[in-house]
């Protein structure tokens, strides 16, 4: 599902706004009621944002965060050996 969010914490690293969800500035009532609404209304924006979400979760997932770490580690290693 695409999220909305506001604009705090790494929410804009995980999030592509407009991409596979929405963000708004805290605080910003109006927008956040905006956003919500257009997700909520617009089918085919919530679902061309719902394919994009997946994509974009499979970024932070276990298995590959395990993948990008023992590269780094080996980068480091090679380095410095």
């Amino acid at each position: 599902m695409p999220v909305v969010a506001t604009d705090v914490g790494g929410n804009n690293e995980a999030i592509v706004d407009g991409e596979c969800g929405l963000i708004v500035q805290p605080d910003d009532l109006k927008d956040l009621a905006g956003a919500l609404k257009k997700v909520l209304t617009d089918d085919t924006l919530r679902h061309q944002m719902s394919q994009a979400a997946r994509v974009r979760a499979q970024r932070f997932s276990l298995e590959n965060m395990l993948d990008e770490t023992r590269r780094l580690y080996l980068e480091v290693l090679t380095k410095s050996g």
